[in-house]
């Protein structure tokens, strides 16, 4: 009965791999963004610096990792097409701190919940991105 069971086990063990390199090969877009202020990305300060956003176009999450190990992954909901395709993030600045709002570009248009910090008297700021060439 035991010898019956491990080509079932390698078998699923094969296809579990084959789904994750499957998802990992998807063709997610990475851009870069330089952002000279600290920031929240949802509910987590991130340092100012240089970004490399990774865009999960068929989820909406947008991932932020910079040089110095900081990363922040955040879920957002898809914005309505303003007919621009600006590749940029959009921050929303209130006092001393800035909350990412928006990412869009070609492809993706997301936008995130505000969070209780952010007030309605906020100012916009605008980060651009750079596409990465592989």
């Amino acid at each position: 009965m035991k010898l019956k069971l491990i080509p079932h086990c390698v078998l699923a063990i094969g296809l579990a791999f084959l789904g994750v390199s499957a998802a990992h090969a998807e063709a997610d877009l990475v851009e870069t963004a330089n952002i000279p202020f600290d920031f929240y990305a949802g509910n987590q300060q991130m340092p100012a610096g240089t970004y490399t956003i990774g865009l999960d176009v068929q989820n909406d999450i947008i991932t932020l990792n910079d040089n110095s190990g900081h990363t922040a992954f955040v879920m957002g909901v898809p914005a309505g097409d303003d007919g621009t395709y600006q590749s940029e993030l959009l921050f929303d600045h209130s006092g001393d701190s800035y909350f990412l709002r928006e990412v869009k570009n070609d492809v993706l248009d997301v936008d995130f919940p505000a969070t209780k910090a952010q007030s309605a008297g906020t100012e916009s700021a605008q980060v651009p991105l750079i596409r990465n060439h592989s």
